[in-house]
Order: structure tokens, then C-alpha cells, then sequence
């Protein structure tokens, strides 16, 4: 004599319909890995590479919102002539900071890769730009103790400016030893490190 077939309730029938969903998720997380990893093995790309690339682009995804973020802040919060002010000392800090990177972290990066097998040239490269980017952070302090007051007066006749503008003077020179330290780890592939560096500056900004 044939068994009565049980019915199935509706707590099982959810549970067999979620189990065979997450039965095809899985597959098609499988069969998309399989795909990314023979994209990675035809182009010849390790997969640590692209995890320190995507890595590095979320540190300056999170560096490029940080300072949308501190713009619209200061835009909504501070009156015109605020603004305008902070403005100014960003564009200060940018100066001076250019002034300090001269494009010596890109030349050290390049020079140090070229006489990398040369263990005191390559010191010598790395010695060289820190000891410039520490002479120019020197030349800056001593600018802003000097002619920060008189650089406030060139932009505004309030007095009371001077601090500002000194900081700002500054910031670019510590700015160019952040761009040292970020080209030093690039050097030795230290991706972790530059991407702490890129969300550290971001969080500061906030």
C-alpha cells in the first residue's frame, strides 16, 4: 500500500526556495571568479596587485569625499569674507607645498628604481630628497615668522591674519615630507602604508 505523501508547509517550502537562491548565488559568485581570474591570468595581473590598486583607490575615493565634505561644511558654516579667507590658505598651504614637492618625489622614485641594485646610491637618492624637503620646511617656518604678517596685509586690511597665513606656509612644507613618506613606501611596495597616509590626510581635512 502506497505512503501518503506529507504536505509540505510553508516554512519549508520558504526554506527550500531560499536554499536553492542561495544555491544559485553561489554559482554565480563562482562562475564570476573564475572569470576574474582568468581576466588577471590572460593580462599577466597578480591579485595582489589589483588588491593594492583597488586599495589605493578607496584611500583616495574616501581623501576626494573628505574634501567635498570640508568644502561644503565651511561653505554652509562661515560668511563670505570667512570663505574667502580659508580659501586664501589653502591656496597658501598648495603653494607651498609645491614649492616643496618640485617634482622631487616622482625623480626619486624613478632614480631609486634605476640604482636600486647599488645599495649607496640608493640611500644616497632617498638621504638626498629628505634632506631637501626638510631645508624647504625650515625656509617656510622662517618665512612665516617673518612675513606672515605682511602677506596678511597684501589680502586684507584686518589685522589678526598673520597666524593664518603662517600655518598655511607651514602646512606646505609638512605636506611635502606626507608626499616623501607616500613616495618612500611606494618605493618598496608598501600599499597598506600609503593608503593609512591618504585617509589620515582626509581625516585631518575633516
Amino acid at each position: 500500500m502506497k505512503a501518503k505523501e506529507r504536505p509540505v508547509s510553508d516554512s519549508e517550502d520558504r526554506s527550500h526556495s531560499g536554499l536553492n537562491l542561495e544555491l544559485k548565488r553561489g554559482s554565480s559568485s563562482r562562475f564570476l571568479q573564475s572569470k576574474y581570474q582568468k581576466l588577471l591570468k590572460y593580462f599577466r595581473i597578480s591579485n595582489v596587485f589589483m588588491r593594492n590598486i583597488g586599495l589605493i583607490f578607496l584611500a583616495n575615493a574616501f581623501n576626494n569625499a573628505a574634501m567635498f565634505t570640508a568644502n561644503v561644511i565651511v561653505a554652509r558654516r562661515y560668511s563670505q569674507e570667512e570663505f574667502g579667507l580659508i580659501s586664501l590658505a589653502v591656496t597658501i598651504a598648495f603653494t607651498s607645498f609645491s614649492i616643496s614637492e618640485f617634482g622631487m618625489s616622482l625623480t626619486m622614485i624613478r632614480l631609486y628604481k634605476l640604482h636600486m641594485q647599488n645599495k649607496n646610491r640608493s640611500a644616497a637618492v632617498l638621504a638626498c630628497n629628505l634632506y631637501f624637503k626638510l631645508v624647504v620646511v625650515i625656509l617656510l617656518i622662517s618665512v612665516a615668522i617673518i612675513f606672515s604678517q605682511g602677506v596678511s596685509h597684501l589680502f586684507s586690511e584686518t589685522d589678526g591674519y598673520g597666524l593664518i597665513v603662517g600655518i598655511a606656509l607651514v602646512t606646505g612644507g609638512v605636506l611635502g615630507l606626507w608626499s616623501y613618506a607616500k613616495a618612500f613606501f611606494q618605493i618598496h611596495d608598501r600599499f597598506h602604508e600609503i593608503a593609512i597616509l591618504t585617509v589620515g590626510c582626509a581625516a585631518l581635512r575633516l
